[in-house]
């Protein structure tokens, strides 16, 4: 036998095996894909739909806000000066926080265009030494 067939014979099996781990690679990923695919297409969403919010009056030009109480429909014709409160967050979050840092600013920018009045603005620090909670 030559050094070559020699080779080639003991080359075969582990080049078998090669084969056979490929195989079982190929089925163990066409598993796992099927898998996924079944998972993307039976898990589902449980928001609400637009329309839904449309019908219960939620958006659009018919939406009263219920939490809104004012005693008259226009200011008062001798109101100067107003007290701007800060923007509060619901709870401690980086998410809330950056977003009232981003807003708090254009809402005293918009108030100061108006020009109807002058603004006083109260800031967060003020409203927890005055009511002893964070705003």
């Amino acid at each position: 036998m030559t050094t070559q067939e020699c080779m080639t014979v003991q080359s075969q099996p582990q080049h078998e095996r090669q084969v056979a781990l490929a195989k079982r690679l190929i089925g163990m990923l066409g598993r796992l894909l099927l898998a996924l695919i079944l998972w993307l297409f039976f898990s589902g969403c449980a928001t609400e739909r637009f329309s839904d919010a449309l019908s219960d009056g939620v958006v659009g030009p018919s939406y009263q806000p219920k939490n809104v109480h004012r005693e008259s429909p226009v200011l008062p014709a001798g109101m100067r000066r107003v007290a701007v409160l800060p923007l509060a967050r619901g709870r401690e979050d980086a998410l809330l926080q950056a977003g009232q840092e981003t807003l708090q600013p254009v809402l005293y920018e918009e108030l100061g265009r108006a020009k109807a009045f002058e603004v006083i603005f109260v800031s967060p620090s003020q409203m927890k030494q005055w009511t002893g909670r964070p705003s």
